[in-house]
């Protein structure tokens, strides 16, 4: 008669992060932790193909950070190692920097006070991911300023106001400006 012994089957760890990782904004501090399962923590992760922007690094426990020098895309290969040495097979993912957003125009136009004021900044939005919107974030004084999510901005001058622009990656570029 035959007797079966059974050992415990061992599962190597996995990267169980989705793929694409979260995007980051080129030249803004950017960080992701990596997650795993299976296997026996901790783990320790490694770069294994592919290469990540210049000022961007992997720590062997998993953090990706740092600040994008490029606005790029990177395809890289992660691999995952248990405490015991059991190795994950090599996982391809997705790292994307999106180019800075930012309105190009320091200056509007001059206004006369007490004259209504209109003037489209839409055109002097750079880098992102359009489409853009923009929203007034604040105003001093006692004048009503508005500006569309297109970049139209209304108002009365002789108050200062702030506008933001954001791009389709929800990245955010501020800008001071003043009409006398």
């Amino acid at each position: 008669m035959y007797q079966f012994r059974s050992k415990p089957m061992m599962f190597g760890p996995s990267i169980t992060s989705p793929s694409p990782l979260t995007s980051g904004v080129q030249g803004v501090p950017y960080s992701f932790t990596l997650n795993g399962c299976g296997g026996q923590p901790p783990y320790t992760y490694a770069l294994i193909s592919g290469s990540l922007d210049s000022g961007v690094t992997l720590s062997p426990s998993g953090l990706i950070s740092g600040t994008p020098v490029n606005a790029e895309a990177d395809v890289i290969g992660l691999q995952i190692t248990d405490v015991n040495g059991l190795k994950g097979i090599k996982q391809l993912f997705v790292l994307t920097f999106v180019p800075s957003l930012f309105l190009t125009g320091e200056t509007l136009p001059t206004a006369t006070i007490g004259v209504p004021y209109t003037q489209n900044i839409a055109g002097q939005a750079s880098g992102g991911t359009p489409p853009y919107t923009f929203s007034l974030i604040s105003a001093t004084g006692t004048d009503t300023w508005t500006v569309s999510a297109a970049g139209v901005i209304n108002g009365t001058p002789g108050s200062a106001f702030r506008v933001t622009n954001t791009g389709a990656f929800r990245t955010t570029n501020t800008g001071a400006s003043r009409v006398t």
